[in-house]
C-alpha cells in the first residue's frame, strides 16, 4: 500500500443471493490480504458466509431468500423468464427494504466511515447517495455489463436494434422509481438530505450506465466480444472473482460450504464408483415447484444413465421431496442408488471432479463452471442467465439453452447431458476455456484496480470533478443508448 498509504478502510456493499455475494467476498479477502480493513454490507442471511472468510459483516438488507420468496412478481419472473416482471418486482422489493436499509447504511457510514465505498450489484443508489450527500469516494464493481448490443441482453427478444430502446424504457422508470423510494427513506433520517432533487433524469441515467468513470466488470475478458462487443473503454473486464480452492478447503468446516460432514459425503460418493457424477444445482432459483425440479433432475440422470450430485438450493431439493412427488418407484430407487443430495457444496473444489455441470447460469456459478474444465449445461430462468447460456454456446464448452428452464423437459436435458459427455469437442473446448480463465484473477485484479483508482481518481480530485459535473449539467446519454 506504499502508493496509497491514505487508503486504509474499504466498505463493500452488495445485495443478492449467495452466488451474487460470494464474488465480493473473494474481493474482500484479497483486499484484506493486501493490508486494507474491509467491512461487507449485505443481506442478513450472508453473515456466516462473510464471517467464514474472516471478513466483517454488517447487516444492511433483509434476508435475500425471504425477500425473493415473498415477492410474487419476482417469483413469477423466475418461473416464467419474464424480464419485465422482474423489474416490477424489484420496485416492490425496493419499497419494502428501503427504510431499514437506508438507516442501517447511514448509521454504518457515520460510525465507520470508510475511505472508499465499493458498490456492487443492485446498489447503485447507495453509490449516488454516498457521492452526493456524504462526499464519499466510490468505485463500482459489477458482475454484469449491461450495454447496447446487437444481441438483446437479459432475456429480452432481439428486435433489430429496438431491444435497446425497450431495455431503456424498462430500466429508466425503474431507476427513477427506486431512486425516489430510497431518497425518501434517507430524507426521513435526521440530518440527511435527499439527492434526487439535485440530479435530473438524464443525469441519473448517465450515472447509472457509468460512461464517465471506471467500472470494473468481474467477468473474463473472453466474454467481452461475445456479450458486450460495444462496451465503452470505461468498462474494464478484470476476470471472474472467485473464492480460491485453498480458501474453500480451509473454510470447509463452515456451514456455508456444507461443513465437514458434507465434504466427507462428497468424497465418499465420488470414490464409490468409477463413473464421475454430474453436478446439478439451481441455487436460488425455483422452477414451477421443488417436486417438479427434483423429478426433472433425477429423470434426466436416469435417461442419460448418469450418477448425480444435486444441490438442495432454495428449493430444498432432496430425496424426500422426490418421494413426495408421488412419482414412480423406479425413479426413487434410481435416486437412492445413484444420486447424492447436498445442502451446499464448494464449487471450485467440486466442479473439476465431476463429468459435467448443470446449473441456472448465475454469475458466480457460471464463472466456477467455466474454470472447472468440464462441460457446462445452462438452463436459464431469467435475466443475465440467458446471456451466460449464450456465452457457453458461443465458447463451445457446453450447451446453453435458449428457452426458459420451465420449458425444458427431462428428455431435452438428458440429450444435452449425453451430448456434452460423449462429444470430445465439448471437453476440449472446456479445457481451453479454463486455461484462459486461470490467466485472470478478478479478485486480485480488483485490488490493483482499486489502488489505481484511488491514485488516479480520488487523490487527483477527478472524482470530485465528476461529482460536480453530475450535479450541474444535463446529459443526452440516454438518447445515445436508446438509439444504439
Amino acid at each position: 500500500m506504499s502508493d496509497s498509504i491514505d487508503l486504509r478502510n474499504i466498505a463493500i456493499i452488495a445485495f443478492g443471493s449467495r452466488g451474487d455475494i460470494q464474488p465480493y467476498c473473494a474481493i474482500g479477502i484479497e483486499l484484506q490480504l493486501a493490508g486494507y480493513n474491509v467491512r461487507v454490507l449485505t443481506n442478513e442471511n450472508h453473515r456466516s458466509l462473510v464471517e467464514s472468510f474472516g471478513l466483517t459483516h454488517v447487516d444492511t438488507f433483509f434476508d435475500a431468500e425471504t425477500c425473493l420468496k415473498t415477492n410474487q412478481r419476482m417469483m413469477k419472473s423466475m418461473a416464467s423468464g419474464d424480464t419485465f416482471s422482474f423489474f416490477m418486482g424489484w420496485g416492490d422489493l425496493t419499497a419494502a427494504v428501503a427504510p431499514s436499509a437506508a438507516k442501517r447504511f447511514r448509521d454504518e457510514m457515520v460510525t465507520n466511515r470508510p475511505d472508499l465505498l465499493i458498490v456492487g450489484t443492485l446498489c447503485e443508489f447507495f453509490q449516488l447517495y454516498a457521492m452526493v450527500d456524504l462526499k464519499l469516494p466510490t468505485l463500482r464493481v459489477m458482475l454484469q455489463c449491461i450495454r447496447p448490443s446487437p444481441r438483446a441482453q437479459l432475456g429480452i427478444p432481439t428486435l433489430f436494434g429496438l431491444h435497446n430502446l425497450l431495455l431503456i424504457h424498462a430500466m429508466g422508470p425503474l431507476m427513477v422509481k427506486g431512486g425516489r423510494i430510497y431518497d425518501d427513506a434517507f430524507k426521513s433520517l435526521p440530518g440527511c438530505n435527499g439527492v434526487m432533487s439535485t440530479i435530473d433524469r438524464p443525469k441519473l441515467f448517465e450515472f447509472w450506465i457509468g460512461l464517465n468513470y471506471p467500472v470494473l466488470i468481474c467477468k473474463p475478458s473472453l466474454s467481452r466480444p461475445i456479450l458486450c462487443p460495444t462496451a465503452e473503454s470505461t468498462f474494464k473486464f478484470v476476470g471472474a472473482a472467485v473464492i480460491d480452492k485453498g480458501v474453500e478447503r480451509c473454510e470447509r468446516s463452515s456451514t456455508s460450504f456444507g461443513g465437514d460432514s458434507t465434504h466427507d459425503m462428497l468424497v465418499e460418493f465420488l470414490n464409490r464408483d468409477d463413473r464421475k457424477p454430474v453436478y446439478m444445482g439451481w441455487g436460488s432459483m425455483i422452477c414451477k415447484s421443488p417436486e417438479h425440479m427434483a423429478v426433472l433432475a433425477v429423470d434426466a440422470l436416469r435417461k442419460s444413465d448418469k450418477r448425480g450430485i444435486i444441490l438442495g438450493g432454495w428449493a430444498n431439493l432432496s430425496l424426500e421431496v422426490l418421494d413426495d412427488a408421488e412419482t414412480d418407484p423406479g425413479l426413487i430407487k434410481y435416486a437412492k442408488d445413484n444420486v447424492l443430495f447436498v445442502d451446499s457444496a464448494p464449487h471450485e473444489w467440486l466442479f473439476p471432479r465431476v463429468e459435467a455441470i448443470v446449473h441456472h447460469g448465475g454469475a458466480g456459478t457460471t464463472s466456477a463452471s467455466l474454470r472447472s474444465g468440464q462441460p457446462t449445461i445452462i438452463t436459464p430462468c431469467f435475466l443475465d442467465q440467458f446471456d451466460h447460456a449464450f456465452l457457453v454456446d458461443q465458447l463451445g464448452c457446453g450447451v446453453g439453452f435458449s428457452k426458459q428452464f420451465q420449458k425444458i423437459g427431462s428428455d431435452e436435458l438428458a440429450d444435452a447431458l449425453s451430448k456434452v459427455t460423449t462429444n470430445a469437442s465439448y471437453r476440449l473446448a472446456a479445457k481451453s476455456v479454463a486455461e484462459e480463465m486461470y490467466k485472470e484473477s478478478g479478485a486480485k485484479a480488483a485490488v490493483e484496480e482499486t489502488r489505481k483508482y484511488w491514485i488516479n481518481y480520488v487523490k487527483s480530485g477527478s472524482w470530485l470533478n465528476y461529482r460536480e459535473e453530475l450535479m450541474k449539467r444535463k446529459s443526452d446519454a440516454w438518447k445515445k443508448v436508446a438509439l444504439a
